[in-house]
């Protein structure tokens, strides 16, 4: 079968025309999407590490307006007058913390051992800056052996 000149010249053309049509579509599929995945993803990264960063200056904030208001409200001060716990009354509290909590519904607030925890005076002065700022899910205050003296809930 002879093909004429007509049919070979359209030939050609379809296969010069169509050829690069063909390359252009693969590359722009398979390089155009890689390149598009790691913009996308260089642009996610720079948006994240914008928002940790927001995060990390709104939490620094915070913290140092409790930092000021602790040292102007006298707080160390009452942190210092509070009697020392020893080690054996530290270990007894670590022990039987979790029976206090075993109700999620009624805890053993009424205990005396949470009863010096969560009501003496200097718990009484975090809740109060807690309400105030409510960045605050908890704060505990330790002695410098780390034994737990007070905290808001």
């Amino acid at each position: 079968m002879k093909l004429s000149i007509r049919a070979k010249l359209v030939a050609i053309l379809f296969v010069a025309s169509a050829l690069p049509l063909l390359v252009g579509i693969v590359s722009v599929e398979f390089l155009g999407f890689s390149e598009f995945k790691r913009n996308k993803g260089q642009l996610y990264q720079a948006s994240a590490t914008h928002y940790a960063n927001g995060l990390s200056q709104l939490a620094d904030n915070r913290i140092q307006s409790l930092a000021d208001w602790t040292t102007l409200s006298g707080l160390p001060d009452e942190i210092a007058k509070s009697p020392t716990i020893t080690a054996q009354r530290a270990e007894f509290l670590e022990q039987n913390w979790g029976y206090y909590f075993e109700s999620k519904l009624s805890p053993r607030s009424t205990s005396p051992e949470l009863k010096t925890i969560l009501d003496n005076k200097v718990a009484r002065q975090l809740k109060a800056f807690r309400k105030r700022n409510h960045l605050f899910a908890e704060i505990f205050v330790t002695d410098s052996k780390g034994y737990l003296l007070a905290a808001t809930n």
